[in-house]
């Protein structure tokens, strides 16, 4: 995977952020202008991203002999995310 953007850094140590959130004192925002997400999962389209995502989680049961049953669960997901700026004011 890797990482690719253009930015401003305000001061010596960027953290990023989004523009929504204050960053704890003593950490410094940095300012995205531009990013891509190389990644297999991620695809770009002309109005929208879509991504793959596989949750993994663990199920747990008991039988009626005591022993307990550990099975592995993956849940998959998909998201889509609009790239069009909606119109404001």
């Amino acid at each position: 995977m890797s990482f690719q953007a253009e930015y401003r850094t305000l001061v010596e140590t960027p953290v990023l952020v989004c523009n929504t959130h204050r960053p704890p004192l003593g950490q410094v925002t940095m300012l995205v202008d531009k990013f891509q997400v190389d990644s297999p999962d991620v695809e770009y389209g002309a109005d929208h991203i879509t991504s793959q995502y596989n949750y993994a989680n663990t199920k747990v049961d008991r039988d009626a002999n005591g022993k307990w049953i550990v099975k592995p669960i993956q849940s998959k997901y998909e998201f889509r995310t609009s790239t069009k700026l909606p119109k404001l004011g």
